[in-house]
């Protein structure tokens, strides 16, 4: 709007500067004619004069036609040369008649035109002049305006439009690093406004959804700590079992083998009662063939007791088993001890599923112990091979001594300090109950590996 009304007043202003100037070409054609009247007339009367002759009528007769032709024209002149035209003009309608002293006469009402005229010249040419500075002035002023308005306009824009946007990109690159920080509204051009509230908006949602996601991610990672803690006490708990049932087994392998040589010794203590023929040794033989007979039942119900169901077979995922195991014990090994799984997808067999894993789980253990504080991978993995199943443990550790490998695990015969022995005996029995076959080898340059062969043909 500021640059348009400029351009109007600018073109007005020149449109008039030019109009004015046309008008003082005119006149000052026109004011050329009358000066050329009055210095013809000027001439005739000295001339004629000068040479004692009257005055030629012929050339008072062209003055006249030139003056009237110069009033017929409605020129723009002063108002006072009018009046003295057509005064001329009386004077030069006389012809013949004129006197030296009407000649006088329209000389000084020429001159009074000519003087008239200049003046009016000159008032026009100041007005040009003042019209003219007035529009350097003008546009003086409007390229000033332009410049003030330029800069304000730049300063406000900068600071309503672009320092917004600006602020809105740094915080939009800084979303990544989940930084949900709002752009300031105020003093931000309305148009920006609703751009700048729905990013507000946007980011304070993210904040809230980020939270709740953070607590969400805390409140699941206690859960399955949770429940990781309370499995590995479970597991931990079964494991206490196993070596109680081993116990249990060298127990009624004890009683087993107590109550054969029991039954001899009762058998020899009847037959020496009835050879002995003294009632007082026979009755010390009754008391002695009572106290071994209750003995052997004791051994008897002990093995009765003793006996226990097998696990049931079921379908399962080997990978799936080794994994979730994995999983579990991460939680309870030093980081600088890493376990990986390398048990192909798809391997699936009827077993035990908690014996198979109460057998892993003691495998896992023993190489966690046996690497200490070591770094290095413990590594589970499994293939198939003629109708059965070989789950690999092996470690980084220092391997299994000479007469582990010769003689196999026993009970309570343990390489390691603090070591209770039954953790291989467990696993021995479970894949021995499997009719399986456990191998324990050691790795060059350092480790060991304990293989599980388990059929998997089984109906």
């Amino acid at each position: 709007m500021v640059l348009l009304l400029s351009a109007v007043l600018l073109a007005s202003s020149e449109w008039r500067n030019l109009r004015r100037l046309d008008a003082v070409r005119i006149h000052t054609r026109h004011t050329t004619r009358i000066q050329e009247t009055s210095l013809s007339l000027q001439e005739s009367l000295l001339g004629d004069l000068a040479r004692g002759k009257p005055i030629d009528p012929a050339t008072i007769e062209d003055l006249r036609r030139e003056i009237s032709e110069i009033r017929a024209l409605d020129l723009q002149l002063a108002p006072e040369s009018s009046a003295q035209l057509e005064s001329l003009e009386a004077i030069l309608s006389r012809g013949g008649q004129l006197r030296a002293a009407d000649m006088l006469s329209a000389l000084d009402l020429a001159r009074g035109i000519l003087t008239a005229e200049a003046g009016a010249q000159a008032r026009l040419l100041a007005r040009v002049d003042a019209d003219a500075r007035a529009g350097i002035a003008l546009t003086a002023g409007v390229f000033l305006a332009l410049v003030s308005l330029a800069g304000m306009g730049g300063w406000t824009f900068r600071r309503r439009i672009v320092k917004p946007l600006d602020d809105l990109r740094r915080l939009l690159s800084r979303l990544a690093d989940r930084e949900f920080n709002v752009v300031a509204v105020e003093g931000a051009h309305p148009v920006l406004r609703p751009l700048l509230e729905n990013y507000n908006y946007l980011v304070t949602r993210l904040g809230e959804l980020e939270e709740a996601h953070r607590s969400r991610a805390d409140s699941l990672e206690k859960e399955v700590r949770a429940a990781a803690q309370t499995l590995l006490e479970q597991q931990r708990t079964i494991a206490r079992a196993e070596r109680l049932a081993a116990l249990g087994e060298m127990a009624g392998t004890l009683a087993h083998e107590v109550r054969n040589p029991l039954a001899g010794i009762l058998m020899g203590l009847s037959n020496l009662r009835r050879d002995v023929g003294e009632p007082e040794l026979v009755a010390r033989i009754e008391v002695l063939t009572g106290e071994i007979d209750r003995l052997a039942r004791l051994l008897t119900g002990f093995l009765a007791g003793a006996r226990h169901a097998p696990e049931p077979l079921r379908e399962l995922d080997v990978r799936a088993l080794a994994t979730e195991l994995l999983a579990l014990i991460r939680y309870q090994i030093p980081e600088s001890l890493q376990l990986e799984c390398r048990i192909p997808a798809g391997i699936r067999c009827r077993l035990p599923r908690d014996r198979l894993r109460q057998a892993l789980l003691n495998l896992v253990l023993n190489s966690v112990r046996a690497m200490q504080d070591a770094t290095g991978t413990i590594v589970v993995s499994a293939e198939q091979a003629d109708g059965k199943l070989v789950l690999s443990v092996c470690d980084e550790g220092s391997g299994f001594p000479a007469e582990m490998l010769s003689g196999g695990p026993q009970p309570f015969a343990s390489w390691r300090d603090g070591g209770t022995g039954l953790g291989l005996a467990i696993v021995r029995r479970v894949v021995g109950d499997l009719a399986g076959e456990l191998r324990l080898e050691n790795r060059r340059p350092r480790g060991a590996c304990v293989h599980l062969i388990l059929p998997i043909d089984r109906g």
